[in-house]
């Protein structure tokens, strides 16, 4: 860091900031609204209150079954996220990269 802020100045930490945003917002886009999505979609699994026809899950203690909610919500929102946000990050990076090379 300290070569850095030598050479280029505080400027230089912040070099690719624009790419990073590139990707990052679309992906946190992406992720929370699919977490939302699918923890809406599958909130009545959790719910206390709501009756499961199932009987393997209705022995499984709700405080148990809304965390496997959040999970299954979030590994969902994950998948989707990095699935549709590969192509950016690929940019991204040899974009980066191509910029490393021409200093190097």
């Amino acid at each position: 860091a300290r070569s850095i802020i030598k050479t280029e100045g505080w400027r230089g930490l912040y070099k690719g900031f624009g790419l990073s945003l590139f990707t990052s917002l679309p992906a946190g886009s992406i992720w929370w609204a699919t977490y939302a999505g699918c923890k809406d979609s599958l909130s009545v699994y959790g719910d206390p209150d709501v009756p499961i026809g199932n009987e393997l899950l209705s022995s499984i203690p709700p405080a148990v079954r809304q965390g496997m909610v959040q999970v299954a919500s979030a590994f969902s929102a994950a998948v989707a996220a990095s699935v549709m946000t590969q192509p950016l990050d690929t940019i991204k990076t040899r974009l980066q990269v191509g910029n490393l090379k021409s200093n190097a």
